[in-house]
C-alpha cells in the first residue's frame, strides 16, 4: 500500500471512528485527530515468514502522532500492519485523539488485510472502552488522560507491564535537568507545562515519582493522584532518613556506586526473578548520579506535614526502601516489594482501573 492510499484510507477510518464514538459518548469530538499507537499488540512470532515482523516493537507506545507521522511509521517497504484497530480515546483542545493498536503482522498482499468488506482495511472501527457495568443504549464521558511519573532515576520502563493505553490516554512525564537547590516543590511546579488540564486527568507516581505528583497536585487540579511504594509526606518517611538529612550524610554517599546493580541494590528494591534484576539494572546504570544527587537531598529536606486529601497510596508490606510501618496507605500488597510497579504490574493495574474508569459514569448536568 502507499503511503498515499494509507493516509486517505487513515482519514476515512478516522471519521467513522468518530461517528460510532458519538453513539456512546456525552462529548463532543473534535474534528481535529492525532494518535496514539501501541505496536505489535498480537506479539506476532518472528518465524512467519510471509510477513515484515518487528520484534523490537513490542510493548511500544507512541503518543500524540499526526495523520502524516503515523503513515510514515506505519508504511514500512510498501507494507502495513494487517489489522489495525481504531477508537477514540480522549479529547485535548482541538484534538480527538484516537487510539490505534496494531498487529505486529506487515504485509503488501491486500487480500491478507483485515476489514476488507468495510472499506477501511486495514482498519477496524471499535468503541471506546466500555466503562464496568456499561448499561446497553446509555453514554459515558471519554476516558481521562493518565499522566505517570517514573520513579527516582527511572521512565517509562517501570510501566512496561501496564496495559492502559486502550482504556486512556496515557502520557509520561519527562524529568529536566534540576536546577541548583531546587527544592521538591520548585521542580514538580516545572512540570505544569507538560499537563493538558482543559480535560480531566489522573496523576500515578512511583517512589519519588509520587512525591512529584504530590506536589504538582498541590498546584493544579488532577481528579486523584494515586501514589506506589511512595511517602505522601514527610512523615511517611523513614525516621531515619531525617536524621540522615539533619546530619547531611547524604552528601558524602558514593552516588556512582549507587547506581550500579548489586546484590545489596536487588534486595532493598526486592527485585527476585532474573527478568526483574535485569530491568531494574539497566535503570540503575541509566540513573544520573547528579540528579540523584540532587533528589535525595530534596526528598530529604521535603517539608510537606499533610497528605492531600485527593490521594489514593498503594503500598507494598515488604518494601524495604519506605518501609510500610509508617504508611497509611489506601491498598496494600502483601509481600510486595519497591519494585512491585514492575512485578506485581496486573494486580496494581486492576486496581488503578477501578479507581479511574467508574470516573466516565458521571452523568451529564
Amino acid at each position: 500500500m502507499r503511503k498515499d492510499e494509507f493516509i486517505l484510507v487513515l482519514e476515512r477510518a478516522t471519521e467513522a471512528a468518530r461517528s460510532f464514538a458519538s453513539e456512546y459518548l456525552h462529548d463532543f469530538l473534535p474534528a481535529k485527530a492525532l494518535y496514539q499507537l501501541r505496536l505489535n499488540v498480537s506479539e506476532d512470532d518472528p518465524s512467519l515468514v510471509q510477513f515484515d515482523i518487528y520484534p523490537e516493537d513490542k510493548g511500544k507506545t507512541l503518543e500524540r502522532q499526526s495523520a502524516q507521522e503515523v503513515t510514515e511509521l506505519l508504511c514500512r517497504n510498501g507494507k502495513v500492519p494487517v489489522w489495525i484497530n481504531i477508537s477514540a480515546l480522549s479529547v485535548s483542545g482541538p484534538y480527538t485523539i484516537f487510539n490505534l493498536q496494531c498487529a505486529g503482522r506487515y504485509s503488501d498482499d491486500p487480500e491478507l488485510l483485515y476489514y476488507r468488506r468495510t472499506g477501511t482495511a486495514p482498519f477496524g472501527i471499535k468503541s471506546p472502552v466500555l466503562p464496568p457495568g456499561y448499561i446497553e443504549g446509555s453514554k459515558f464521558k471519554i476516558a481521562p488522560t493518565i499522566y505517570l511519573f517514573p520513579g527516582l532515576g527511572a521512565d517509562r520502563r517501570v510501566f512496561a507491564n501496564y496495559h492502559l493505553d486502550g482504556s486512556c490516554e496515557v502520557r509520561h512525564i519527562t524529568t529536566p535537568a534540576p536546577m541548583e537547590d531546587e527544592t521538591l516543590p520548585q521542580y514538580a511546579a516545572r512540570l505544569a507545562s507538560q499537563i493538558d488540564q482543559e480535560q480531566s486527568y489522573f496523576f500515578v507516581g512511583v517512589s519519588f515519582g509520587g512525591m512529584l505528583a504530590i506536589e504538582l497536585g498541590a498546584i493544579l487540579n488532577p481528579t486523584q493522584v494515586v501514589v506506589i511504594s511512595s511517602a505522601t509526606n514527610r512523615q511517611e518517611l523513614p525516621l531515619y532518613y531525617r536524621f540522615f538529612g539533619e546530619l547531611g550524610i547524604h552528601r558524602i554517599l558514593p552516588y556512582k556506586l549507587l547506581t550500579r546493580p548489586s546484590k545489596l541494590a536487588f534486595w532493598a528494591f526486592g527485585a527476585n526473578t532474573p527478568l526483574d534484576r535485569q530491568v531494574l539494572g539497566e535503570v540503575l546504570s541509566d540513573t544520573d548520579p547528579a540528579f540523584l544527587r540532587w533528589a535525595l537531598n530534596a526528598i530529604l529536606k521535603w517539608r510537606r506535614k499533610a497528605r492531600p486529601e485527593n490521594v489514593f497510596h498503594i503500598h507494598g508490606t515488604h518494601d524495604r526502601i519506605i518501609p510500610m510501618r509508617n504508611v497509611q496507605a489506601d491498598r496494600r500488597f502483601k509481600g510486595g516489594g519497591h519494585w512491585m510497579v514492575y512485578d506485581w504490574a496486573t494486580e496494581i493495574g486492576v486496581v488503578l482501573h477501578r479507581i479511574i474508569l467508574p470516573h466516565r459514569f458521571e452523568q451529564e448536568d
